[in-house]
């Protein structure tokens, strides 16, 4: 697809569960721990740069997608100078290791900043802000362009790495050579995605020089055998990808394919989230990685227009995304489901139910991209568009030069009302979670309307139960207590995406409704997916 092009916010209105979501996270993301008294102090972790980095990203896409002024965001960017060293970054300045005579570099260090780097960049694209982009420029210049010629170094085998198992925030764990290394394994290369950003929006050519030599080693990496964190790669994958959408270098673009379904065959559960790291199947879910699948699956939808990986987005939101938000707007861990651990469930129980300090922040980009890609189109050489893409079946209302459009849904059908004013036709593509191609319709001069009504029934993919995108299962079933599968056709529809299996009594819904789940309800909240 040539001539992709986006609606502004002001040119496209979300609503309906998407809208709630959105607005959900806001509210979490202007409470305590997102306040300029506590971000700059609430790092215990050792990731300079990475809470105020997530906070501010998180804010200017909530910031964008719905045109309100967050509380808080101007009071963070004025203070972030004063907490600046002497070289413009966060955190401690390295110098010689004395053991090794190189250059010292932390990786989680380079990871925290990624997101500080990414959320100044996106600032000054929002505002046009010549402060924040001259705090980015330092970033660069001062932490990352030193890092010229020693990725070479950086440990890539697990043998290197023997002390470092993890836990949910991540921490330095030893140091090997010149690297002082993180139980996020691999969170070195999370800087792809902002480094990419800088080459793109700031113009700086060293930042693809740097990402050309980290990539070089990156490929290399055995993600499996070195059990990498899924989050450190997609970020990266994500770094990748933009890098063939600035150069059209189609070498970026095969290597972010091949990482892709790395991930996709050994790094995704069976709710289409992730596990923490390769190869790791007893770990626990993170939503800032299941955020960067979802952008990384749209991405490499528009850029190979292949249908599969716009299903495969859609799967990702329904089921691992939306059930991994909580009640407050935050998103936290949720248990690995795979075909031998049926039961998906907060990760900790209702001890631990938000991963507030990274994933409540990942997740206002992750729902903010939605609402972005909700709907896209394309455009020939007199800029006059050509298709418009639905990729998503939630409520919307679209008001633009060439054409109006709204998008209503119902229980078991859509309408759309479309209305063209550019004196051309235009093809409109809706996506169809119950079928595996497209919609297709013709958007005649003037106005049209269409009512699509669905054949909605569940139907089993020969290891789940699915409705359209979202998999089915069994609320509040615990381990020890697993219920067997359900017979093809043995699923009588209730009311409201809700179906009885009529041989056992069970109810089955589908996974997306934890923001309904109130906090004292967390400890008995589980789902066994019917294998």
């Amino acid at each position: 697809m040539d001539n992709i092009c986006f609606f502004s916010s002001e040119q496209i209105h979300i609503y309906g569960d998407l809208q709630r979501r959105i607005n959900l996270n806001y509210s979490r993301m202007e409470s305590r721990h997102y306040r300029p008294e506590h971000i700059f102090g609430a790092d215990q972790s050792g990731w300079p740069g990475d809470w105020e980095g997530r906070t501010i990203l998180a804010l200017v896409k909530l910031k964008s997608s719905t045109r309100r002024e967050p509380a808080y965001l101007r009071e963070i960017l004025r203070i972030l100078p004063s907490k600046l060293n002497k070289k413009g970054y966060l955190g401690k300045i390295y110098g010689i290791d004395s053991e090794t005579g190189l250059q010292l570099f932390d990786e989680q260090q380079l990871s925290g900043h990624n997101w500080l780097l990414r959320g100044l960049i996106e600032y000054y694209i929002l505002c046009d802000d010549v402060a924040a982009k001259n705090i980015a420029i330092n970033i660069v210049k001062n932490l990352y362009l030193p890092l010229m010629g020693k990725y070479k170094d950086y440990p890539l085998s697990a043998k290197e790495r023997t002390s470092c198992q993890g836990r949910y925030d991540g921490n330095i764990c030893g140091k090997v050579r010149n690297w002082l290394i993180s139980t996020d394994i691999g969170c070195a290369f999370m800087c792809l995605d902002a480094l990419s950003q800088a080459y793109e929006i700031l113009g700086l050519e060293e930042c693809k020089e740097l990402a050309d030599e980290m990539l070089e080693v990156f490929s290399k990496i055995n993600f499996i055998e070195s059990a990498m964190q899924t989050h450190a790669t997609l970020s990266a994958c994500r770094g990748i990808l933009r890098l063939y959408s600035v150069t059209k270098d189609v070498k970026y673009l095969d290597i972010a394919v091949k990482i892709f379904d790395i991930y996709t065959t050994n790094g995704m559960t069976e709710n289409y989230a992730n596990f923490n790291w390769f190869s790791r199947t007893d770990s626990w879910t993170e939503p800032c990685a299941i955020v960067d699948s979802w952008i990384c699956a749209m991405e490499l939808y528009k850029d190979t227009c292949k249908y599969f990986y716009l299903s495969l987005a859609n799967k990702i939101y329904r089921n691992a995304l939306c059930y991994a938000q909580r009640i407050n707007g935050g998103f936290g861990c949720d248990k690995c489901v795979t075909v031998f651990q049926k039961i998906l469930a907060p990760n900790g129980g209702a001890n631990i139910t938000e991963a507030f300090w990274c994933c409540t922040m990942r997740g206002a980009e992750g729902l903010s991209s939605v609402s972005k890609h909700i709907a896209f189109y394309t455009s020939d050489e007199e800029n006059t568009p050509k298709s418009v893409y639905i990729n998503m079946l939630e409520p919307f209302e679209i008001s633009c030069e060439h054409f109006n459009m709204c998008l209503d849904c119902y229980d078991d059908s859509f309408k759309l009302s479309f209305t063209n004013k550019t004196g051309k036709r235009i093809y409109i593509y809706v996506y169809n979670p119950f079928s595996d191609e497209h919609l297709t319709m013709c958007g005649e001069l003037g106005f049209c309307s269409w009512v699509h009504k669905y054949n909605k029934r569940p139907v089993f993919d020969g290891k789940k139960f699915m409705l359209g995108d979202r998999i089915l299962g069994v609320r509040n079933i615990h381990s020890g207590e697993e219920v067997p599968p359900a017979k093809p056709g043995n699923l009588e529809y209730l009311s409201s995406d809700t179906y009885k299996d009529i041989t056992t009594g069970l109810i089955y819904k589908p996974l997306s409704d934890m923001t309904d789940v109130e906090i004292d309800e967390l400890s008995e909240e589980s789902r066994q997916i019917i294998f």
